[in-house]
C-alpha cells in the first residue's frame, strides 16, 4: 500500500479546517472585544466621562485664575495631547481643539458653532444639563444599542462668563484600546487556539481517525484475502455505521466464500468419484477389444475388424479424458505431491519430440528444438513437467498445419527460466486467450475432434504447483507461443 500524502488524508483536511475556523472566530471575537470596549469606554460606569470633563474644565478654570493673560487656545492645544482618553475644547469663537491626530467629531463641531452664533432667544451662557443633553447620537457618537451613554459635557467659566466648552465623547480610540489590550487578546488567543486544537484533537479528530484507519485496515486484509478480518464498531456515530455494515459485508461474503468452497470440494470430490468409477468398465471394455483382436475370437469379415479398431480407439480416448479429469481433480484438491529434483532441460525436451515425432512426420510438421546451453536446468518434478510439456506440445501439432513448423526452445537468466513451445498454425482470436486455460473451453466448439479441453487446464495446474506461471500469446495466421516461466533454477550437477 502506497504511502498516503498527508495534505490528502481527510483527516488532515478536517483539522486544518477546525484551526482554521477556531482561528476566524477567535479574530473576530477580538475585534468585537475592542469595538464594544470602545464604545462603552472600556466597560467603565458612563459617568467617568462626566468626571473626566469635569476635571479638565477644572484645570483650565485654575490655569486662567492664576493667569488671566493666559493663550487659552495654546495652553488647551498642549495639554489635550497629554491627557489618556481624548477631549476636545470649544472656544468662544467657534474653534474647537482636539488631540493631535483625532478628528473632530461633526456634532461637536456644530455645538461650537451654535455657540458662536447662537439663535435668537438664546444666550451665550446657556449650555446642555451636564450629562444630561444633547445625546450622544446627536454629535456622532455610537450606534442606538448603546444610545444611552450621553457626552460629557464641561463648561470653563472665568469672571462670571463660559469662555471655553469640554467635551469628552463616550468612546475611547481604537488604536488606544488596540495597543493596551492587543498583546493580551493575542497571547490568549493563540493560547485558546493552541488549547482548543489539542482538546479536539484529543477527544475528537484522535478517535475519529484511529477508527478509520483501524476500517481502512480491516478493508485492506479482507481483501488480501483474510476472510476473517473486521473493522471494530465501537460507538453510534456514522464511522461505527460504516464500520457495523462493512463487517456486515464481510460476514456475508465469508458465508458465501465458505458455500462456494464447499460447493466446490463436493464438485471435485463427485469428478474424482466419477472419473475414479469410469475406469472400471472401461478396463473391461478394452480388455474385450483386445481379445476381439486374437484370431481365433474376432470377427473374419473386414468391417467387423474395422469396428473392433474403432472401440480400441474410443476406449483409449475416453481413458485419456478420464485419466485427464482425475489428474485435474488431483491438482486442484492438492493431492498430488510433486517430488522436484535438478531436471535437464534438454532431457525433457528429447522426451517430448520422441513422444511426437512420428505424429508430426505423419502430418509432414517440423519439430525445431532451440537450447542455448545444454546443460541447463530447471527444479522441477521431471514426470510433471514433461506432462505439462507434452500437452502443450501435443496441442501446437493439433493446430498445426501441413508443412508447419512447432517450436521448443528455453532461456535463462536473472535466476529465472523460461520454457516456450511455439507453433506456425492459424493461432489464437484475442478474445479467447484469457479463456484457453479454462475446463473444456474450446475456441473452436464445433470442433469436437481437436481434443477434450482439459490439457491446457492440467498444465496450468502443474505449473502452479510448481510456484510458476504459464502465459499465452498469439498472432493469428503467425504464430502462437505458450511460455512456462520458473523461477529457483540451478545448474545441472
Amino acid at each position: 500500500m502506497s504511502e498516503r500524502r498527508w495534505h490528502r488524508s481527510l483527516y488532515w483536511r478536517i483539522a486544518l479546517g477546525f484551526i482554521v475556523l477556531l482561528a476566524v472566530l477567535l479574530v473576530a471575537q477580538a475585534a468585537s472585544f475592542v469595538w464594544i470596549a470602545v464604545q462603552t469606554e472600556g466597560g467603565q460606569p458612563e459617568r467617568v466621562g462626566q468626571d473626566f470633563a469635569g476635571l479638565v474644565a477644572n484645570e483650565f478654570e485654575s490655569a486662567l485664575a492664576q493667569n488671566p493673560a493666559l493663550d487659552l487656545r495654546q495652553y488647551a492645544t498642549r495639554r489635550l495631547a497629554e491627557f489618556h482618553r481624548p477631549a476636545f475644547v470649544a472656544l468662544r469663537n467657534g474653534a474647537v481643539i482636539g488631540p493631535p491626530g483625532e478628528e473632530v467629531p461633526p456634532g461637536i463641531a456644530r455645538f461650537a458653532e451654535a455657540r458662536r452664533r447662537p439663535p435668537r432667544g438664546m444666550g451665550r451662557e446657556r449650555l446642555p444639563r451636564e450629562g444630561g443633553a444633547p445625546p450622544a447620537g446627536a454629535f456622532g457618537g455610537p450606534p442606538p444599542m448603546f444610545a444611552r451613554r450621553r457626552l460629557a459635557i464641561a463648561p470653563v467659566r472665568f469672571n462670571g462668563e463660559i469662555v471655553a466648552t469640554v467635551f469628552v465623547a463616550p468612546t475611547v480610540g481604537v488604536r488606544r484600546i488596540t495597543e493596551e489590550l492587543g498583546p493580551w487578546l493575542a497571547i490568549g488567543g493563540v493560547l485558546l487556539l493552541l488549547g482548543g486544537t489539542a482538546v479536539a484533537a484529543l477527544l475528537v479528530f484522535r478517535p475519529a481517525h484511529a477508527q478509520l484507519r483501524a476500517l481502512e485496515e480491516a478493508a485492506r486484509r479482507f481483501g488480501e484475502g483474510d476472510l476473517r478480518a473486521r473493522a471494530p464498531a465501537t460507538g453510534a456515530d456514522e464511522v461505527a455505521s460504516v464500520a457495523h455494515a462493512f463487517n456486515q459485508m464481510a460476514d456475508d461474503l465469508a458465508a458465501r466464500q465458505t458455500q462456494l468452497a464447499e460447493a466446490d470440494r463436493a464438485r471435485r470430490q463427485l469428478l474424482a468419484d466419477v472419473s475414479h468409477e469410469l475406469m472400471t468398465p472401461l478396463t473391461a471394455i478394452r480388455g474385450y477389444a483386445d481379445t476381439l483382436t486374437l484370431p481365433q475370437f474376432g470377427p473374419q469379415a473386414q468391417d467387423g475388424q474395422r469396428y473392433v479398431r474403432i472401440i480400441q480407439e474410443e476406449v483409449e480416448r475416453i481413458e485419456r479424458l478420464v485419466g485427464d479429469l482425475l489428474d485435474l481433480a488431483r491438482f486442484e484438491a492438492a493431492g498430488m505431491t510433486l517430488v522436484t529434483e535438478d531436471v535437464p532441460v534438454a532431457e525433457l525436451f528429447d522426451r517430448v519430440v520422441a513422444r511426437h515425432e512420428h505424429a508430426a512426420r505423419e502430418k509432414q510438421v517440423t519439430i525445431d528444438v532451440r537450447l542455448p546451453d545444454e546443460e541447463m536446468a530447471i527444479v522441477a518434478d521431471p514426470r510433471r513437467m514433461e506432462q505439462a510439456l507434452q500437452n502443450l506440445a501435443a496441442n501446437a501439432l493439433r493446430h498445426t498445419p501441413v508443412g508447419g513448423r512447432v517450436t521448443l526452445s528455453a532461456e535463462q537468466h536473472g535466476g529465472r527460466t523460461w520454457l516456450r513451445v511455439a507453433d506456425t498454425g492459424r493461432g489464437i482470436p484475442p478474445e479467447h486467450l484469457p479463456h484457453i486455460f479454462d475446463r473444456f473451453y474450446k475456441a473452436d466448439p464445433s470442433r469436437a475432434e481437436t481434443g477434450s479441453g482439459l490439457g491446457l487446464s492440467i498444465v496450468k495446474a502443474i505449473v502452479e504447483r510448481h510456484g510458476a506461471t504459464v502465459t499465452a500469446r498469439s498472432t493469428p495466421g503467425v504464430e502462437t507461443v505458450f511460455e512456462i516461466e520458473l523461477s529457483a533454477t540451478q545448474s545441472r550437477p
